[in-house]
């Protein structure tokens, strides 16, 4: 930003909260008055939390998203941020503008301001990929600033439409984010996934019917309700779910008896429950410590502590780097000022390990298990 552009804007800043609002100390700075009126007004709408009509200057967002961070304005804050990710939203669906820099500046100071918790985004897997959705292979995208919004421990619904047909491949946990520049297609900035629910195959979607039940989009006109909300050019990580959108997804997924996922969520926080046909999966929202988990694998090393699988030694590079830390201890048995010993109470373990260790009457009896391979 220039300097004279951000001394301007200062000076703006001031103005918007005087009593006078007396623009000429603007003019003399080398404003015209239209936009000197333009960006008092826009300084007003955004801290309503209301979109402004006009285009955003991205160096206008930047110094304000600034000011109200170093000068602790919280409300404010949240109030600019809810505002310009409707006005992104109002731009994107009224002139088709993508606007990647300043959704990066929104993801930055979200962070910044709320912390991390874990986003629920959407991937599409469409006809032209050969076959169907592997997720041992990653996910990639071809921009940069969509890679780097999302975290490690997101999760990702991935629908595809390979078979001239819908289908809900599953909710996947982001692990890590890498670069492969050496793939076949434009896709480089990759995401190794990790699969949650375990489908044995891709459930068929109904198109309409699910249409019916997610939040109506008005164009394209001539798509269905379905296709609008999923098959966008861009939709592919553009912006986390909505809850009235995953919840739709969430009820596609079967119900069989009650399975919690590895990692156990504390007794304080919300369950959340995928219910259909024949099973009900119990997803994490539990914040697991990332350097207890860092230092166990930097004590224990990434071969499964029961079986001694090795997925570098099997996969090669996608598999570097890959395993699952299993609780020694529950943590939903953990009160709140317990301090984890990683080398004690963590212990790394291969996904197959790891679910029978959870289906077993004691969850921290590894020599049975080991036993049991050894048969």
């Amino acid at each position: 930003m220039r300097k004279n552009t951000e001394e301007m804007f200062v000076k703006a800043f001031e103005i918007y909260h005087s009593k006078e609002k007396d623009i000429d100390p603007l003019i003399k700075m080398g404003m015209n008055e239209n936009s000197a009126k333009d960006t008092i007004r826009c300084f007003g709408k955004l801290l309503k939390g209301e979109s402004p009509s006009r285009r955003v200057q991205l160096s206008l967002i930047k110094f304000l998203l600034q000011e109200l961070y170093t000068n602790n304005r919280r409300e404010d804050l949240g109030n600019v941020l809810r505002a310009l990710d409707k006005h992104y939203e109002i731009r994107s669906k009224r002139y088709g503008e993508s606007n990647e820099s300043g959704q990066m500046l929104i993801d930055k100071y979200t962070k910044k301001l709320y912390g991390h918790k874990v986003s629920r985004f959407f991937a599409y897997h469409g006809p032209q990929n050969p076959e169907s959705f592997d997720y041992k292979g990653g996910y990639g995208v071809s921009q940069e600033s969509k890679w780097s919004k999302v975290n490690d421990d997101d999760l990702v619904y991935v629908i595809q439409n390979v078979y001239e047909k819908f289908e809900f491949c599953g909710i996947y946990r982001i692990l890590s984010h890498y670069k492969n520049e050496h793939i076949g297609s434009k896709n480089h900035f990759r995401f190794q996934l990790e699969d949650i629910t375990c489908l044995i195959n891709p459930i068929d979607i109904n198109e309409d019917l699910c249409g019916r039940r997610l939040p109506q989009l008005e164009k394209p006109a001539n798509w269905s309700n379905f296709k609008r909300h999923f098959c966008s050019q861009g939709a592919t990580f553009r912006n986390p779910l909505s809850s009235e959108v995953f919840q739709v997804l969430d009820s596609l997924l079967p119900d069989k008896r009650p399975f919690q996922f590895a990692e156990e969520i504390s007794e304080n926080e919300e369950m959340l429950f995928f219910e259909g046909a024949k099973q009900t999966v119990t997803i994490n929202k539990y914040e697991r410590d990332h350097n207890a988990r860092k230092a166990c694998i930097e004590y224990h090393g990434y071969n499964c502590k029961v079986c001694g699988f090795d997925f570098e030694k099997t996969y090669g590079e996608l598999g570097r780097n890959y395993i699952h830390v299993h609780h020694l201890i529950p943590l939903s048995k953990i009160g709140k000022e317990y301090s984890i010993n990683p080398q004690t109470d963590l212990i790394p373990v291969c996904p197959n390990c790891h679910a029978m260790l959870h289906k077993s009457e004691n969850p921290n009896d590894l020599y049975s298990l080991k036993k049991m391979i050894q048969k």
